[in-house]
């Protein structure tokens, strides 16, 4: 920024009228002393010269001033008074302007503030302050003059940049007479104060109100680091304070234990000293309505109250109900409904508490849970092999290796544990596809056993008791044909619908492996087929039946 007036229109013509006058006066106020001639050496002319003056009178002291000067400095106007701004006699043009701007001195000294950074030092600062501020012009002349204008002023010259929020305020927000240091009041020349912008420091407390009522000093900025948002002090170090945050008081919010002081005489205020902090009580309310005499820190820590430190704290193994196994790591109000610890809690049964949480319903009802479980763990499950034989259904054979969710599904939580078990196809599937269902009324014992599925145990003798379709004519069985099943001949008759011609054919032979009681006939077609109930294969030859 620079800060020049702006020259009236015809000036230039009424300087011409006055530069012969003014050239006089100076070129006698330039010589020095002891240059000038005296009246005994200069003899006549300066005789001339200062008839002269006392002859022009007041005509010729208006010709000495270039102009009018401003509003501010009309107490210097007038023949007599030039000394009081211009230094004479010095060789060059010399002002005074800060022997009486001493406001402004203050800050080019202190090298603060916008004259501090922009007045240049190596010339001296007598000729400076021309640079920007020129007078007589007339006393309406505005001896300040923002370039380009006051809203595009730049302030980092100041030497306070705009930063956040304060870029946005408007400059008679901050640049008023209530924000200027007494000390400056005194010394600043101008009368209206609310057009001066000096005085201001760059404290927060010269705008701002001390919301904390000088309870952490006045430096804002150690807490305050945006100046976006003052509600978010993002530097503030709470180990620096006398209570440390540890544990979950590290998640709550400040207003949560500083809270308004409503007693204050003035605005009510956030306290954030003298707050009270040596005993839980002071924040915290007493859930236990009293009901234990020691401090609150020896069952609960920092990490969460729910979490009793058991190992150090109360002692629950004094009680009626000794904590064991997982019962230890169970928060208090698992069991405890309520904070009142002295009312009576159920324990004689499990269900007391795991009552909701009972994944077999009423499967077990006349039973309680530590039947086949433990304080250690829900699984493994205590129920075994032995325990199983006791029950109505005995393992025999591979039962005894066959998981329990084979027999008790669906898998998990929604087992059945009573289910059907009188016949084999309420857990097995019928391998032979229903062709025993009249004949053995599926009773897969008939020819299976638990010790496996294979090998079958059916004989050709027991098969012929269940109503099969063999004939009755059967040759004798000798003792060796009953050791030896492929030497066993029978005959038996059966209709055998070939084709769409429907020709009936005649089994004669049943030939069991190779051997054969009966000779072979010429030309006959031989199969092999299965004996229904048998794992032996079998041949069978067919031939045209007769007429």
């Amino acid at each position: 920024m620079r800060l020049t007036g702006r020259q009236p229109i015809g000036y230039e013509a009424r300087r011409s009228t006055k530069l012969a006058a003014y050239v006089l006066l100076r070129a006698s106020l330039y010589i020095p002393f002891a240059e000038r001639p005296t009246p005994s050496r200069a003899g006549s002319g300066w005789a001339l010269l200062w008839f002269l003056l006392i002859i022009t009178g007041a005509p010729c002291a208006a010709q000495i001033s270039p102009g009018k000067l401003t509003l501010a400095h009309q107490a210097f106007n007038g023949p007599t008074k030039c000394t009081g701004c211009h230094s004479l006699a010095s060789g060059k043009p010399s002002f005074k302007c800060l022997n009486c701007h001493a406001e402004i001195r203050s800050k080019v000294e202190a090298k603060t503030g916008f004259h501090g950074t922009v007045v240049r030092r190596d010339g001296g600062t007598k000729q400076e302050c021309v640079r920007c501020h020129t007078d007589h012009y007339g006393d309406n002349f505005k001896i300040v003059k923002w370039e380009p204008s006051r809203d595009d002023f730049d302030h980092r010259q100041t030497g306070y940049p705009l930063q956040g929020r304060h870029g946005r305020v408007e400059c008679a927000k901050c640049h008023r007479q209530d924000h200027i240091a007494k000390s400056d009041l005194v010394v600043i020349k101008i009368k209206d104060k609310t057009k001066t912008y000096l005085g201001l420091s760059e404290r927060c407390s010269t705008c701002h109100v001390d919301e904390h009522r000088g309870q952490l000093g006045p430096d804002c900025a150690r807490c305050h680091a945006s100046l976006e948002t003052w509600k978010q002090p993002s530097k503030f170090n709470h180990t620096a304070a006398k209570f440390q945050l540890t544990g979950l008081h590290q998640n709550v919010t400040c207003d949560k234990c500083h809270r308004p002081d409503l007693e204050a005489a003035a605005k009510p205020f956030v306290k954030y000293t003298n707050v009270p902090f040596a005993s839980c009580a002071d924040c915290h309310r007493d859930p236990h309505r009293g009901a234990f005499a020691g401090s609150c820190d020896s069952c609960h820590g920092d990490e969460g109250w729910k979490r009793l430190k058991t190992a150090t704290g109360f002692d629950h193994s004094k009680t009626k109900f000794p904590l064991l196994g997982k019962h230890v790591k169970a928060a208090c109000l698992d069991c405890h409904k309520t904070s009142n610890f002295k009312a009576p809690v159920e324990h004689e049964k499990c269900a007391n508490c795991h009552q909701k949480d009972n994944p077999h319903k009423t499967q077990f009802a006349a039973q309680d849970c530590d039947a086949c479980h433990t304080v250690d763990g829900y699984k493994p499950s205590t129920f075994t092999i032995s325990r199983h034989q006791t029950s109505r259904y005995k393992l025999v054979g591979k039962h005894e290796i066959v998981e329990c969710v084979k027999c008790h599904f669906p898998a998990g939580k929604d087992a059945d544990y009573r289910p059907a078990y009188a016949a084999c196809r309420d857990c097995h599937k019928d391998a032979h596809g229903g062709q025993f269902t009249k004949s053995y009324e599926d009773r897969c014992d008939t020819c299976h056993t638990e010790a496996g599925f294979k090998p079958s145990t059916s004989r050709l003798r027991a098969t012929r008791k269940r109503n099969l379709r063999w004939p009755a004519d059967t040759p004798p069985q000798s003792a060796s044909s009953a050791t030896n099943l492929s030497k066993m001949c029978i005959r038996w008759r059966r209709r055998v619908s070939i084709s769409r011609t429907n020709r009936a054919w005649r089994a004669t032979q049943i030939r069991i492996g190779n051997a054969s009681t009966r000779p072979p006939r010429p030309a006959a077609r031989s199969a092999t087929r299965r004996a229904p109930g048998s794992a032996s294969s079998v041949s069978i030859t067919r031939r045209p039946a007769t007429r």
